[in-house]
């Protein structure tokens, strides 16, 4: 079959594939994206970052006064822009965001100069958006953009520019470009110690990014006492009964699943899930995320009974928060489909895979990754149900796609050996997307 969307790349394939085929993946919940509704980052944004979005509102007034009648007029029109952003982003509607997030991004260079911290905001948020979109291509250079606007701004000891460094950090770690990620991570991680004191909840934020790392990098020894660290300081700054330590309760669970240690892993999912279900209630798209992690656990042990009642709860609660034509709920439908998959229920699972591919391509495009992912479920579904026809050709969209994308990331890997890579590694079975790592 396929193999885990997030590898070490040694090999002309795994470069090839590495980014975009999920083995019932082992993340974690919440990478606070820029505007994902019903998510933590909400929460996030109100506890984490009060003081320096305070900093910053009093140095954008102060500024804002200085501008006339018309300046301020056009500011607060892109207070309206950014509302529309959020509103297309809640709805994964990326795509149609854009234009709204790159007319705001005009209007403040214009009356703010190229120069100025609200300029580096509008990069990050359509960085964020090109992520999300999949396109690190697009992403990359406005995320060093806006880096470079916050350094000459604001200075490199400042907690915007190690947030600015922490989101690079992230895309490189999204795309297995794990050596660029760990030395940002780090940095960030000092800037954090030194400017908000070795306590702070961005200091969790930065122990457990870090760790993550380690544990896609099968470092697990460096790994479990950065995220036991960030549990402890969440737990002291936040109480013991916050959405992060919920989060960072699954993030140590998803490390012990990666070590095959899941008597050490399973009271830690459900502590989250009873914390999730404590704070957020069992509404909440984060609670969906938290029943999808312990389903994952089971479907490792085999234990396919308990997961599909789990994953058809998170199914029916994505589709009543988020809707029916979401990504996250393409995401859930893709997890159901495979879990069917694995029980051999071949005529269960081929509609689920399809209808999470379709989602996907009105949702997302026709060329995004996980578009990719889902071409090639249904590859191998059609493999083992021996309609090899569909499965070849299928497969050889999933490969053009691929090959597309390296393309145009300026990227010439033989087309042959990638080839010959993926077919000699299809046959090794399991892919279910998880939830990413928290990220600042």
């Amino acid at each position: 079959m396929f193999w885990n969307r997030i590898i070490d790349r040694k090999s002309l394939g795994n470069r090839l594939f590495g980014s975009v085929f999920y083995k019932f993946v082992s993340g974690t919940v919440g990478y606070a994206v820029a505007h994902k509704p019903y998510s933590l980052e909400a929460i996030q944004a109100k506890t984490l970052r009060k003081t320096r979005d305070n900093e910053s509102r009093d140095n954008e007034l102060s500024q804002e006064n200085e501008l006339g009648f018309l300046e301020k007029l056009s500011l607060m029109m892109t207070k309206k822009l950014n509302e529309q952003v959020n509103n297309y982003s809640q709805q994964g509607k990326y795509q149609q965001a854009i234009p709204f997030a790159g007319r705001a991004l005009v209007i403040r260079e214009k009356l703010l100069g190229d120069e100025h911290p609200l300029v580096a905001k509008s990069l990050n948020t359509m960085a964020e958006l090109y992520r999300q979109m999949g396109e690190s291509v697009r992403a990359e250079p406005r995320y060093r953009r806006a880096l470079y606007l916050w350094k000459k701004t604001l200075g490199e000891e400042h907690p915007s520019f190690a947030t600015s460094l922490n989101n690079l950090a992230s895309l490189y770690v999204s795309t297995g470009e794990y050596a660029r990620a760990k030395p940002r991570y780090r940095q960030a991680l000092e800037i954090r110690r030194k400017t908000l004191g070795e306590e702070h909840p961005d200091v969790a934020v930065s122990l457990n990014n870090l760790a993550e790392l380690y544990r896609r990098m099968g470092e697990y020894v460096c790994a479990e006492p950065l995220y036991r660290r960030a549990l402890d300081i969440w737990q002291t700054a936040l109480g013991e009964e916050h959405p992060l330590v919920a989060t960072s309760l699954n993030n140590l669970a998803s490390l012990y699943v990666s070590m095959g240690d899941y008597v050490r892993a399973e009271p830690l999912y459900r502590r989250a899930l009873d914390l999730w279900k404590k704070t957020l209630g069992e509404e909440h798209p984060d609670f969906a995320k938290s029943l999808n992690n312990l389903a994952w656990l089971y479907c490792k042990m085999g234990e396919y009974v308990r997961a599909e009642p789990l994953l058809k709860r998170a199914l029916d609660i994505l589709k009543t928060t988020l809707g029916e034509e979401h990504p996250d709920f393409a995401k859930r439908l893709n997890n159901l489909a495979w879990l069917y998959h694995q029980m051999g229920e071949y005529a269960r699972a081929e509609p689920l895979y399809r209808r999470a591919l379709d989602i996907q391509k009105n949702i997302l495009g026709e060329e995004h990754p996980e578009v990719v992912v889902s071409l090639n479920n249904l590859v191998e579904l059609y493999r083992l149900m021996g309609e090899s026809a569909r499965a070849d050709s299928l497969f050889k969209r999933a490969l053009d796609i691929r090959k597309k994308t390296l393309e145009d990331e300026g990227l010439h890997y033989s087309f042959l050996d990638n080839l010959e890579r993926a077919f000699q590694t299809r046959s090794s079975g399991q892919f279910f997307v998880m939830e990413r790592p928290l990220r600042a």
